[in-house]
């Protein structure tokens, strides 16, 4: 996959959290997004606890809201 990440929000979070949110974006669980990018459900919760943070966001929506607002995925 080659995802470019020149927005600002693609320049905040790292490759994985930005994978992360587009993953999510487009309808995967967390456990679907886990088995896609090779990880555990645990980290992926990780990765989420990390975007809310950058994001100054506190929910999955307002980040891919967030993520969408900025033209960083569709």
């Amino acid at each position: 996959m080659n995802h470019s990440r020149p927005t600002r929000i693609g320049r905040t979070l790292s490759p994985r959290e930005f994978e992360a949110v587009r993953l999510a974006a487009s309808g995967h669980t967390d456990v679907q997004i886990a088995d896609v990018m090779g990880v555990s459900p645990h980290t992926v919760d990780t990765y989420w606890r990390r975007i809310f943070r950058k994001l100054d966001v506190r929910s999955r929506p307002a980040a891919i809201a967030r993520a969408r607002g900025d033209h960083s995925i569709p």
